[in-house]
């Protein structure tokens, strides 16, 4: 492998595989052929690199398609790792060689992995695993929207929520159109004295970053979903609003990843996860007329 972090097989990495096939019969082989079968860990079929498999040299010196007794074929041929064989855990490579004898009868073998502390001593797969690592991060910002002109959130306002969703993990998540839940994002909001429960609209999709459908969140893309809240006298009385998202993907394993927001505030004192606060300091008065 050509890996730019020797620690991880990552994105545009490249496996260079040889291949050495060898006559160990005891009459001229012509006719060499080789076809290679490459596929994820769990089927999906990948494709090698162009031109496939390539000729290097014959330990006698014959040409390419020809074999003399003992004499040995080198032969290459590379993959350029993808996001398809990252989400299929990996990727497997078998080559089945054939030629033909001077009767003209076909002799074949598959290859092996030349690994013979695998408990296969016999033909067999080529497997190159890449450990799945599947992870999201959640940030919700809020923004007031001053309607009425005050200067400061009161009834009327709107409270304005873009929840922001990063994979930060090697795996495609979720699914288009996430229509057995593969993608769910939950949004919980309430007041911060916990004496009103809010009406809050969405949240709703926006975009994402490399232009995924709704449901699908690529490694290093960012989905964007949005929400709002009207604010009432009773949200003003209560203190102000309290929010938080909570979001559960699925890697191509149906493995479940999840994770709760953090409101982007990190000069709070708070790093991880913690609600979003909107906050309406009570500011009671009174004014008694006497005539």
């Amino acid at each position: 492998m050509t890996q730019a972090d020797s620690n991880k097989i990552q994105l545009g990495d490249t496996a260079v595989y040889t291949i050495v096939v060898t006559n160990t019969g005891n009459v001229r082989l012509t006719s060499i052929a080789l076809n290679d079968q490459l596929s994820g860990v769990n089927g999906v079929s990948l494709s090698l690199n162009s031109p496939g498999v390539k000729f290097l040299s014959s330990s006698g010196g014959s040409a390419s398609g020809t074999l003399e007794v003992g004499e040995s074929a080198s032969y290459t041929a590379t993959f350029t790792v993808n996001q398809e064989a990252i989400d299929q855990t990996g990727f497997q490579n078998t080559v089945e060689a054939t030629g033909r004898d001077p009767a003209n009868a076909l002799v074949s073998d598959d290859s092996d992995d030349g690994d013979d502390t695998d408990g296969n001593r016999l033909n067999d797969p080529t497997i190159t695993p890449i450990p799945a690592d599947p992870s999201i991060d959640v940030v919700k910002t809020s923004s007031h929207q001053d309607l009425d002109g005050d200067g400061e959130i009161s009834a009327g306002d709107r409270i304005n929520y873009t929840i922001t969703i990063s994979n930060t993990g090697n795996n495609t998540l979720g699914a288009d159109g996430a229509p057995s839940g593969e993608l769910v994002v939950q949004d919980i909001v309430s007041t911060i004295a916990g004496t009103h429960t809010p009406t809050l609209v969405g949240p709703s999709f926006v975009s994402s970053s490399l232009g995924s459908n709704f449901g699908v969140i690529k490694p290093n893309e960012m989905a964007i979903f949005s929400a709002y809240v009207i604010i009432t006298q009773d949200i003003v009385n209560a203190g102000g609003l309290s929010n938080i998202a909570s979001v559960t993907a699925q890697d191509p394993s149906n493995t479940a990843v999840t994770d709760t927001s953090d409101d982007g505030d990190d000069n709070d004192g708070n790093l991880t996860d913690d609600a979003t606060i909107d906050g309406i300091p009570a500011n009671p008065s009174i004014n008694i007329v006497k005539l």
